[in-house]
């Protein structure tokens, strides 16, 4: 069993957690931005010609660029806390496989064949699949659900926002030009916090996912305390704009 029970060991591993999901956070940050950014501009450069009804379209032909960012930022997470939650697992089974000897009268002697050898030795490559062949196979099934899933609640915001902006212009009784500006200016406003907070929640999403898989695929028992999912850093939810994402 892999147990954190003491309040500094806990309090080193949640330092690291924090500490290495940052720099991966402020990646797919700066990758979003621009984005989310396009969609608002591509949508007012129509509403400044007059086209109101293909704001939509506008903001979908970003989606498969949006989707190949999320997944590559899930591989980057997998990868990246995969790696180091193997690591771990197999400084644990070394210690398991080539234990000291239980006690003074008994003796293991590394060179006898009741030695106990690593289980890819003992067998056949072909009659199993490794722990790592089943974690990259259920992650690649994630990140692919997961991706389409967040980007689609990603553009629904974004067409509802700019839809509002549209609906309070032309109430106000805007130009198309002042209405284009209106659209602009909003994404200029929302989306620095709006990207920041996608990266947030979707880094320590899919942190917690890799190492919950990668645990799962060694059966190894494991007790951990994860950072609380409802602190501020990974709020799903934008409390002044009133939506997700």
């Amino acid at each position: 069993m892999i147990n954190i029970t003491n309040k500094k060991a806990r309090r080193r591993y949640q330092q690291e957690f924090e500490r290495h999901s940052i720099r991966l956070e402020r990646t797919f940050a700066r990758e979003i931005r621009p984005v989310l950014g396009r969609q608002f501009f591509n949508a007012a450069a129509l509403v400044r010609q007059g086209v109101l009804d293909a704001v939509d379209h506008a903001v979908d032909l970003e989606r498969e660029r949006l989707h190949r960012i999320f997944k590559k930022h899930y591989k980057r997470v997998t990868a990246s806390f995969g790696r180091k939650a193997f690591r771990i697992f197999e400084e644990v089974q070394a210690k398991s496989i080539y234990p000291e000897s239980p006690s003074s009268d008994i003796i293991i002697d590394p060179e006898s064949p009741d030695y106990p050898l690593p289980i890819d030795v003992i067998i056949e490559p072909q009659e199993f699949k490794t722990p790592k062949d089943e974690y990259w196979r259920s992650m690649d099934r994630w990140a692919a659900t997961q991706a389409a899933e967040k980007v689609r609640r990603i553009q629904k915001t974004t067409k509802k926002v700019i839809a509002n902006v549209i609906r309070k212009g032309m109430g106000e009784g805007e130009s198309h030009r002042e209405i284009a500006k209106r659209i602009r200016k909003t994404s200029a406003v929302i989306n620095p916090h709006r990207s920041i907070t996608i990266s947030l929640t979707e880094t320590h999403t899919a942190a917690v996912k890799s190492v919950d898989t990668a645990v799962a695929s060694t059966r190894i028992e494991m007790q951990r305390e994860w950072l609380s999912s409802k602190d501020s850093r990974t709020r799903t939810r934008d409390v002044r704009g009133g939506f997700e994402h």
